[in-house]
Order: C-alpha cells, then structure tokens, then sequence
C-alpha cells in the first residue's frame, strides 16, 4: 500500500510542477511549504487509521483520523488557495 502510496506522490508531484512550470502559474514560496505540510500531515493521518485499525484499535482510529483529518483538510485546502 505505501509502495502505490508514494508512486501517486511522485507522479502528482511531478504533474504538479510541470503545470506550474508550463503554464506559469506564479507559486508563492509558502505554498510549497504548505504542500509539504499538508503532505506530511496527510500521510501521518492515513499511516496512524490503517496502523489503529490493524492492531484492532478501531477508535483510535476514528478519533485520530479526526484529530489529525480535520487539520489536514484545512492545510489542502490553503494549499490549493495558493496554487489557484
């Protein structure tokens, strides 16, 4: 799962800056830097579900999925608000 997790990473990366580049889109420094928060945060949230949930704790799951979802979101979507 974190094999095809990280190829989706680096072809979204990838397609990312090439549009950036292509269409001269005009990307303040801090919304790489949110990218890379929202990224991070993305994949701490994902790891820390399936993890829960694989040791049989499915309400930590939940409650860490909204814990650390909710910031997430809101970190995507500032993301998106710099690269629009």
């Amino acid at each position: 799962m974190w094999f095809l997790y990280g190829i989706c990473l680096g072809v979204g990366g990838t397609l990312l800056i090439q549009y950036s580049l292509l269409d001269a889109v005009n990307v303040a420094w801090y919304g790489w830097v949110l990218l890379a928060f929202a990224l991070g945060l993305g994949t701490l949230t994902a790891h820390h579900f399936f993890a829960s949930y694989r040791e049989l704790e499915p309400k930590a799951g939940w409650v860490g999925l909204g814990l650390f979802g909710i910031p997430t979101v809101l970190l995507a979507g500032g993301t998106v608000w710099t690269f629009v």
